[in-house]
């Protein structure tokens, strides 16, 4: 077993494939089965047991098979989720295919799940400033910041479950609205199902908010760096 499926097993992000990823030597033969994706290589790292890739193996050979965005949330979820190191993950980004390394210039190293790194990706290919993990004064960090004035949390099943977790979560929001940053929460469905509506939310709620800013601050140019 290698590629997304060893990642998915770990709880590392793999993108939404069901099928089970193996990996073959050239010269091995396969039974015939629809539901098998087949890797014909010979690992370039180092074998786990005889029936697994090694981790770096996995996040390699899934770094080619995902696509740029889903690649890119694989190697931030491997270094959140303390799968590889670091300094492996860097290390695999860089013995990457001349086609890939752009995208990973912009990995960081505390993207908190895989939905978050790839509704970072669309808003800042969308021309927006996103920082991940930003900081909330009096309530730790909140998922995604946008143009300063915008605040996302990116929910998903594994990271959000729980009526523990959905009562903090709200008085999370009640807080950092009671600061002035408006909150919005996403779901997973928000993002592979719908985006084009939720990136048209966030687009007239970031509107809103800028000119909310302006109105409070009285004047015509906004400083986005100015404290909230």
């Amino acid at each position: 077993m290698t590629c997304v499926s060893a990642l998915a097993q770990a709880g590392v992000w793999a993108g939404h494939s069901r099928q089970l990823h193996i990996q073959l030597t050239p010269s091995a033969r396969s039974a015939a089965a629809s539901d098998l994706v087949r890797h014909w290589e010979h690992p370039r790292f180092e074998m786990e047991t005889p029936w697994r890739a090694g981790r770096s193996q996995a996040l390699w050979r899934a770094i080619h098979c995902l696509d740029e965005e889903n690649a890119l949330a694989a190697m931030e979820s491997a270094i959140h989720e303390r799968y590889l190191p670091a300094a492996e993950v860097l290390r695999i980004g860089r013995l990457a295919s001349r086609r890939l390394r752009p995208a990973f210039r912009g990995l960081i190293m505390n993207s908190g799940s895989g939905n978050e790194t790839i509704v970072r990706l669309r808003l800042q290919r969308a021309g927006y400033r996103v920082e991940a993990q930003a900081h909330v004064p009096g309530m730790g960090r909140q998922d995604l910041l946008v143009d300063e004035c915008l605040g996302l949390d990116v929910d998903g099943r594994k990271w959000h479950e729980g009526q523990d977790r959905f009562a903090n979560d709200r008085d999370r929001d009640i807080h950092v609205e009671g600061l002035g940053r408006h909150v919005l929460r996403l779901r997973t469905s928000h993002i592979f199902e719908t985006w084009p509506h939720t990136l048209a939310v966030i687009e007239r709620a970031v509107r809103d908010a800028q000119r909310e800013r302006m109105r409070r601050r009285g004047r015509v140019v906004i400083a986005f760096d100015d404290p909230l």
